[in-house]
């Protein structure tokens, strides 16, 4: 076969592969809440004291603000979460005030989140006045 035809039908089932694999709105939800889910649990248990010097009751809180956040980013998202899809990779993103801020970009069946626990831990100082 001529080199030409056997390199269009290799980049032929790539893109069908890719446009296959698109990852949808429920995979960058799923991503994003772990994600956040992760960088929240950080950020909550990153203090100075060891997992056995915290009492009963900061566990208690640890886990009743993780659940809490869980909660309202599920719900947030849910509405406001647009997904982007351009048959080969998608995007997801939301808007931030007056500017749309990108959370993930899924790729041949995996979404990757756009930004880190550092970027979470940020935002949550901010919101609650820099109490973490």
């Amino acid at each position: 076969m001529n080199k030409k035809i056997i390199a269009a039908i290799i980049l032929l089932a790539i893109v069908l592969v890719a446009v296959v694999t698109c990852p949808g709105k429920q995979a960058h939800q799923d991503a994003v809440i772990a994600e956040m889910n992760s960088a929240v649990k950080h950020t909550l248990n990153d203090n100075d004291s060891t997992e056995q010097e915290k009492s009963d009751l900061e566990k208690g809180f640890a886990a009743l603000g993780t659940m809490f956040v869980q909660k309202a980013l599920e719900a947030t998202l849910e509405s406001n979460l647009e997904l982007n899809n351009y048959f080969l990779f998608s995007t997801s993103s939301i808007e931030t005030g007056d500017e749309k801020q990108t959370l993930s970009i899924g790729f041949l069946g995996h979404v990757f989140t756009t930004f880190d626990r550092d970027d979470v831990k940020e935002k949550l100082d901010e919101a609650i006045g820099g109490g973490l």
